[in-house]
């Protein structure tokens, strides 16, 4: 009967403890909020970008675009892979439309992503799937 008195005291003292605040140990480092990682695709429109994945669904590497890019030639996702004909769905947290073409220089088929709006595949898009080569 002691034994089962001291385990639910013990328990309730780690839960008083979580209810008061507790805090890590010293010189341990809390993790960041999901919000602030660094690699986050989230962010208020005003002062967002238009992010470029590799794969369908927002998966595989991504990449933050900023500015308008002539030729994805030099550019990379995250994981290292080329961006040129690799882009497969984009996600558009800025407050402009933007417009991603099939070849470089801003030519050929291109789609409009308004603000606020993400395509989970570019397939069914005019610039198609893994043909992205500019974007402004």
């Amino acid at each position: 009967m002691k034994r089962k008195i001291a385990l639910s005291m013990g328990v309730a003292s780690i839960a008083g403890a979580s209810l008061i605040g507790f805090s890590p140990a010293a010189g341990a480092t809390p993790a960041a909020p999901a919000s602030q990682t660094a690699h986050s695709d989230s962010g208020d429109l005003a002062g967002g970008a238009l992010w470029l994945y590799q794969n369908s669904h927002y998966k595989g590497g991504k990449k933050k675009i900023t500015s308008k890019d002539a030729n994805f030639k030099n550019n990379y996702f995250d994981n290292g892979k080329s961006l040129n004909d690799r882009v497969s769905s984009v996600k558009n947290r800025s407050s402009k439309a933007w417009r991603l073409y099939k070849n470089a220089g801003y030519h050929g088929p291109s789609t409009k992503i308004l603000p606020d709006h993400q395509l989970f595949n570019l397939r069914s898009t005019s610039v198609g799937n893994d043909a992205a080569s500019s974007v402004k």
